[in-house]
């Protein structure tokens, strides 16, 4: 595996990763700057059509050079994004398994040596996704798309089994919802990273917050 966070299967801890969702550049220097005390982030990008709001153009994304950073592309068609994607060099490139041009990026991504996680959206079936077989990582939606503040759906953790038979190796990650209520939970189920939105942008002191997170995930 290229890229890897805390082996969960054997400590039960999981590493949390503050999402950065802007639909604006000021929006976005402002969150990369709050969030800047966290070694890795989750950068929302967005098309406006797969997922809305439109954020900013992947051409603007940056972050502290001290930072890893995850990218997840929100779009429909991500195959339009390599190249720059590529270029922006981030730790791990996040496709949807739903989005038009998934099967061809992922391979494309793959053959460049760079990691690849795939996201699957509440109604997509891991068994219905061959390339979960090969992939890097697995990221968990148990939220609404392209919003802070909603509910998790902890239900979707019952794809955690079917996704270990498929891959024993697949990093499992969670996106939505997740806050201090149930951490403990997705820990619990094996999840590896979990990203984090309004529980910490949100808080009037996001680093606390972000500490607080990080100690119940350990």
């Amino acid at each position: 595996m290229l890229y890897s966070t805390v082996v969960a299967t054997e400590l039960l801890v999981a590493e949390i990763i503050p999402t950065v969702l802007a639909t604006d550049i000021q929006e976005y220097n402002r969150l990369v700057d709050v969030l800047s005390f966290a070694p890795i982030l989750h950068i929302d990008v967005m098309d406006g059509k797969f997922a809305k709001p439109k954020s900013i153009n992947l051409v603007q994304a940056h972050w502290p050079e001290s930072s890893k950073v995850h990218i997840h592309l929100m779009v429909d068609n991500p195959a339009e994004h390599i190249e720059t994607l590529v270029a922006k060099q981030p730790d791990v490139i996040i496709l949807h398994a739903e989005s038009s041009s998934f099967s061809e990026s992922f391979t494309e991504l793959q053959s460049m040596d760079i990691a690849v996680h795939v996201a699957l959206l509440p109604e997509t079936r891991p068994d219905d996704v061959p390339e979960l077989a090969i992939a890097d990582g697995c990221l968990i939606f148990g939220g609404k798309l392209g919003s802070y503040g909603g509910e998790a759906d902890l239900s979707q953790l019952d794809k955690v089994e079917t996704l270990r038979a498929m891959n024993p190796e697949l990093t499992l990650g969670w996106d939505g919802g997740a806050n201090e209520h149930n951490i403990a939970k997705l820990v619990s189920r094996n999840i590896e990273f979990i990203n984090v939105g309004s529980a910490v942008q949100k808080a009037k002191n996001p680093q606390s917050a972000y500490a607080t997170l990080v100690a119940l995930a350990e």
